[in-house]
Parts: structure tokens; C-alpha cells; sequence
């Protein structure tokens, strides 16, 4: 039996030249894991 398909996002992709991006990462983050989504990840820039 295989193991069922597992959802992977990328946060930066998401909010890339966003004037507000931390803020839109955490908000989508959030709906995103309330609806399913495995895991993410975010590119940390400083």
C-alpha cells in the first residue's frame, strides 16, 4: 500500500515583493495548515 500524497508549499513564492510578505506568510501559513497542508517552507531573507 502506498502512502498518501503529501502537500508541500513554498511561503516566499507566495508573497514575493509584497509590501506586507511576513505578514502575508503567517496568514497564509495558517489557512493553509487549517486546510490540510503537510508542510512549507519560507526562504529567510535578512
Amino acid at each position: 500500500m502506498r502512502p498518501p500524497p503529501q502537500t508541500v508549499i513554498g511561503l516566499s513564492n507566495v508573497s514575493q515583493r509584497g509590501l506586507y510578505r511576513e505578514l502575508l506568510n503567517r496568514i497564509y501559513l495558517v489557512m493553509t495548515v487549517a486546510n490540510g497542508l503537510d508542510t512549507a517552507s519560507q526562504r529567510l531573507l535578512r
